[in-house]
């Protein structure tokens, strides 16, 4: 399984389902999302009308079964009825588990 492409396929998943602003789609994605991000997303998804996230892997570290991105983007959301965008940036850890890449971390 090439890491690279199943590292950039699960931040596009990742993004996908932060797009969908359903939590069930997000955890899917994000199997190690912690009860604490979990609350902030909610949060924070409470004031958008929609969201679009444009997320990409600036650089790759892999160390066999474990694998660490630097990821940047931008998400693009209303609230309020008025576009508005932020740039987001964050570490993004993943686990090979049976040969199958999962996303285990940000921060």
């Amino acid at each position: 399984v090439d890491t690279r492409t199943s590292v950039d396929a699960l931040i596009a998943d990742y993004a996908r389902a932060l797009e969908s602003r359903d939590i069930a789609e997000v955890r899917r994605a994000y199997p190690g999302l912690t009860a604490d991000q979990e609350r902030a997303l909610v949060d924070a998804l409470a004031f958008m009308e929609e969201l679009r996230a444009e997320l990409h892997v600036d650089s790759l570290d892999d160390q066999g079964d474990t694998a660490t991105a630097e990821v940047s983007g931008t998400y693009f959301f209303s609230a309020d009825g008025r576009a508005q965008q932020a740039p987001i940036s964050f570490t993004a850890t993943f686990e090979r588990v049976s040969n199958v890449w999962r996303l285990a971390t940000t921060r």
